[in-house]
């Protein structure tokens, strides 16, 4: 319950009101006796039931085990000891939990995240049905009790701290997963998780993870195949749990780990010889694809040092299925992952060629975002996904 005191600061005590009586509850001693005029709002979770004025005065005795009498209305205070207990008072309905010596209320806490996500108090007060003063006390409290500012409150729109910055990616870890673990012991099974939503490019996606997903029937999942830049987008805005590209990118809000190694080939038709030489290469007809400038670049600089003058694309596809069928097909050349194109050279449909006898190797990497709770079937993905990457190390070796 949140009294004020006139102009000065509010005070919370937990208490609860039944026929004009007013029940506090306070674990401290109270040292004198005090008159306030006090606003009560009668708060049952966090819906606002009435509210209340009344003019009271609170004897505030040392030890107190007996309702005291007050002018208006009869309060009790309730000092509690080891093993002591007193029928006349209730418990108060905060939920809170010691951690460091702090009772940190979690409701604090989803107040701090709501607001910290919205940039507004108002808005937050909004989502969470609460008034905007309660909202703005909860915050206030948080501060006290972690001794630290975490939200700048010097312009029109509220912002994290660097102290409220950490709080936030923790309390989102936390509500998240706490989340997840309430569905999957309201089901009794992890299968009552969302699917894992999965996006990977499309070489590796098709040819590597899709068949190692086939493998896996008790796993649900979604699979799209977008390009790398769309899968970083994917991940920053939540549309997505677990991603996977050729190339990392540098973000506090990203958490890359290499999982995968391809080799980069040159293919052409049966039969047929590359250049030798740099400058040959633009007589060459390419068969060019979405991802492959990328592709294209870091072979030619592995190869040769540096990139041709000009490239010669006479038809240009967005994925590599039309790309691998066409260079079967005989009409061009092209420069993609060793895995998609591996079936097609054991049916000698095309030709895998090594101009210098010089393998250049990628490696693709597993992202995740960083302030989000890892998706449980991620791992597990992840660890099928490192089993295959051994056994195909053991293979080549023999």
């Amino acid at each position: 319950m949140l009294l004020a005191s006139g102009p000065g600061p509010v005070v919370q005590l937990d208490c609860w009101v039944r026929r004009g009586r007013v029940a506090f509850f306070d674990d401290s001693t109270w040292q004198a006796s005090e008159q306030f005029t006090l606003n009560l709002e009668v708060v049952t979770g966090n819906s606002i039931r009435a509210r209340r004025r009344s003019s009271t005065t609170i004897r505030r005795p040392s030890r107190c085990s007996r309702p005291a009498t007050t002018t208006t209305s009869t309060a009790c205070c309730a000092t509690r000891t080891e093993g002591a207990s007193n029928r006349a008072c209730r418990p108060s309905r905060t939920v809170a939990g010691n951690i460091g010596g702090m009772d940190l209320d979690s409701r604090y806490l989803e107040a701090f995240l709501v607001v910290g996500r919205e940039r507004s108090f108002s808005r937050a007060a909004a989502l969470l049905h609460k008034t905007q003063p309660a909202v703005s006390y909860q915050i206030r409290r948080l501060e006290e009790q972690l001794g630290t500012t975490l939200l700048d409150r010097s312009r029109r729109r509220p912002s994290l701290t660097r102290s409220g910055a950490q709080l936030h990616q923790l309390c989102q870890r936390f509500f998240a997963e706490f989340e997840r673990l309430q569905a999957s012991l309201r089901a009794g099974t992890a299968a009552a998780l969302e699917p894992l939503r999965i996006a990977a490019v499309s070489g590796f996606g098709r040819y590597v993870l899709f068949p190692l997903l086939a493998r896996q029937p008790e796993l649900r999942y979604s699979l799209r195949y977008p390009t790398a830049d769309q899968v970083f987008a994917a991940l920053e805005d939540g549309a997505c749990d677990l991603g996977f590209v050729y190339l990392p990118r540098v973000s506090s809000r990203l958490e890359t780990v290499p999982v995968w190694r391809e080799e980069l080939v040159l293919v052409g038709p049966t039969r047929a010889a590359a250049p030798a030489r740099l400058d040959d290469f633009a007589a060459l007809p390419f068969v060019t694809y979405d991802e492959s400038e990328y592709v294209f670049g870091k072979w030619f600089e592995a190869l040769f040092g540096r990139q041709p003058r000009a490239l010669r694309s006479r038809y240009h596809f967005e994925e590599l299925e039309e790309v691998v069928s066409t260079v079967a097909a005989g009409r061009g050349w092209s420069i993609v992952p060793d895995h998609a194109v591996a079936a097609a050279a054991r049916a000698r449909q095309l030709a895998i060629v090594r101009p210098r006898r010089r393998r250049v190797g990628n490696l693709i990497y597993a992202v995740t975002a960083a302030a989000t709770v890892e998706h449980p079937a991620a791992a597990e993905l992840l660890a099928a996904l490192a089993a295959a990457k051994n056994r195909r190390a053991v293979h080549q070796n023999i």
